[in-house]
């Protein structure tokens, strides 16, 4: 294989690399980077570091400096010890013949068993950012579950890794007014059959720095590792003095020539010779804590994000929010924007008026005005995270057309409309049917699974901004209704009146026309056909038929995409509660 260089094993390529100013900084380490081959033998190679760390109070500073790696490192496992009658926490750090007192961020467990030890993240840390834990990420809920601190392990499950992101621990580090002190170790190994030319003397080179130190060495060994040419000594002791017979046998006297004999030789080693080339980095470093802490200490900083206000592109810093008694426009795709934040929630107050929410955020009041755009009151805004104001503002846009009637009614005349959005009955009509399926058919029509839940959260009007969008809506409402149908249920019911070939739509027909007119029950399950025609729009109606399809769905094509949306929701949800309507007739029937 070939050779590493000599500036390879001296660190040049991270000489000046520190992890002050990484995005990550590590708060324990014990990773090979790169390993090759077998230890002691031909082609080994090792790229190895470790970091160690302990937060100390900023006044500390010059104390925490003159520890070392070998003062911090990876030395011991961390548990609570009493020391003439005082109790010191885990969490403590503290070193002998030393003023200076820090805290572990990182507390190593013993698992006291075969198992890999356990890093944890300190729990202050935790509980003070609000962290919850998914398999090996910390998150923030409060900013859009941001990744805040992981943590790696190797394939025999132990941990190798664990780092947190630069500016939650400088903002956790200022508010308890303390930096973080690494210590860290770089090691570099690599055994090879012939020796290249090395400017080391006599094979060994160092140097030291005020912060760091480096040593470097070139030794022969016999393949396996130990040193070439080299023997050991080996003692051989044994007691003379134990009965083995005996019920109880013990050894209560001290070893001496009289109860021992001994024997020793010399054990020479055998192999090839190779050469093991190694570099040693050793490196302290001190992050200084952040600025400012609005997390922990709940620091005001100023936002960066601006709004248009008036039709002249007038632009106010989202900080002025709070003192704006007016109103601000967006595009409709703000809705959808918020909706793929994790945890985001939309809620329906009357048919143009709703609210629409982060997963740990305060939800916002808006309104759905004449020109189908998103109308928001300025305060509502002022209280929201950083990065929910940056997604509003993406979508922000000068004032188009009035504030909705809807959201003045309810904000300034204090008597909000009367008036319901089809999305907040979705689920209604649904339970509406199997009610009264139930009881004129016995059995329930539409057929329940887990993912409805989630299906039926994507069916808003707010999704058709295009017409690829309405399409995929009327998919969506499709799989919520038609194919929820129990088709071999209906066919049981219908009995010989049903064709094998029969769909749910046809059989559900079968099943009201044998009671009402025809004509009226085709013309109540027409949003149905609609929506199920729409749904294989991609691949199978002609485009020529779309406009028959939106006929059966009442939708007026020349209005706004988000009207049509809307339409397509209140056709689907109206026919769905016609259907409970006619199943409740049959039963009422039956029952007479």
């Amino acid at each position: 294989m070939d050779h590493y260089q000599q500036d390879w094993f001296e660190f040049k390529d991270s000489k000046h690399r520190r992890f002050a100013k990484s995005v990550w900084i590590p708060l324990r380490a014990s990773k090979s980077l790169r390993t090759e081959g077998e230890s002691g033998r031909n082609g080994y190679v090792d790229d190895y570091y470790a970091v160690g760390s302990v937060a100390f109070p900023v006044d500390q500073e010059r104390l925490a400096r003159k520890l070392e790696w070998h003062d911090i490192g990876l030395s011991g496992v961390h548990s609570g010890y009493v020391d003439d009658n005082l109790y010191s926490p885990a969490e403590r750090y503290t070193r002998y013949a030393s003023d200076s007192e820090g805290l572990n961020l990182v507390l190593d467990q013993d698992s006291h068993c075969k198992l890999p030890e356990i890093w944890h993240l300190n729990q202050d840390i935790i509980l003070t950012l609000h962290l919850i834990r998914e398999g090996n990420l910390w998150l923030r809920p409060e900013d859009n579950y941001a990744e805040v601190a992981r943590i790696e392990y190797a394939l025999n499950g132990k941990p190798t890794l664990l780092e947190m992101k630069a500016e939650y621990l400088r903002d956790y580090l200022c508010a308890r007014g303390m930096g973080l002190y690494l210590t860290c170790f770089f090691k570099r190994d690599q055994i090879v059959d012939s020796l290249v030319e090395f400017d080391w003397v006599d094979g060994e080179s160092n140097w030291t720095k005020s912060d760091e130190s480096w040593n470097g060495r070139i030794a022969s060994i016999h393949a396996g590792g130990m040193p070439f040419g080299e023997k050991v000594a080996v003692i051989h002791i044994a007691r003379t003095d134990l009965d083995k017979e005996d019920d109880v046998p013990d050894l209560d006297s001290m070893p001496s020539e009289a109860n021992t004999r001994s024997e020793s030789w010399e054990k020479e080693f055998s192999g090839v010779r190779l050469y093991y080339i190694s570099g040693e980095l050793k490196r302290n470093e001190w992050i200084p804590p952040g600025d400012t802490s609005p997390r922990v200490r709940g620091d005001k900083i100023e936002s960066t994000v601006s709004f248009t206000i008036d039709p002249n592109g007038r632009r106010i810093q989202a900080g002025e929010l709070r003192k704006a008694s007016r109103w601000l426009w967006f595009n409709p795709e703000v809705i959808n924007s918020m909706l793929q934040q994790r945890d985001s929630s939309l809620e329906f107050c009357t048919r143009h008026t709703g609210r629409i929410a982060s997963s740990y955020g305060l939800s916002v009041h808006f309104g759905v005005n004449d020109r189908s755009l998103i109308t928001v009151y300025a305060k509502d805004l002022a209280f929201l995270e950083e990065w929910e104001l940056r997604l509003w503002a993406a979508q922000n846009i000068p004032p188009d057309g009035k504030v909705s009637h809807e959201l003045l009614m309810s904000q300034v005349d204090a008597e909000p409309a009367k008036s319901e959005a089809p999305e907040m009955f979705i689920f209604d009509s649904r339970e509406a049917v199997n009610h009264f399926s139930s009881l004129a058919l016995g059995f329930k029509l539409c057929a329940d699974h887990d993912y409805l839940k989630i299906l039926g959260k994507c069916i808003h009007r707010f999704r058709v901004t295009s017409d690829a969008g309405l399409l995929a809506l009327a998919k969506d409402l499709t799989r919520f209704t038609i194919e929820t149908f129990d088709t071999q249920l209906l066919r049981q019911y219908l009995a010989n009146r049903a064709n094998g070939k029969w769909g749910s739509l046809k059989l559900l027909d079968s099943v009201f026309s044998a009671r009402y007119n025809p004509d009226i029950v085709k013309k109540n399950l027409a949003p149905l056909h609609g929506i199920y025609n729409l749904r294989h729009a991609d691949s199978h109606l002609p485009s020529e038929n779309f406009d028959d399809a939106f006929a059966l769905l009442s939708i007026d094509r020349r209005q706004s995409l988000i009207s049509q949306g809307l339409q397509m929701i209140d056709s689907v949800v109206t026919c769905m509660f016609a259907v409970a309507k006619g199943l409740r007739g049959l039963n009422e029937v039956s029952s007479s």
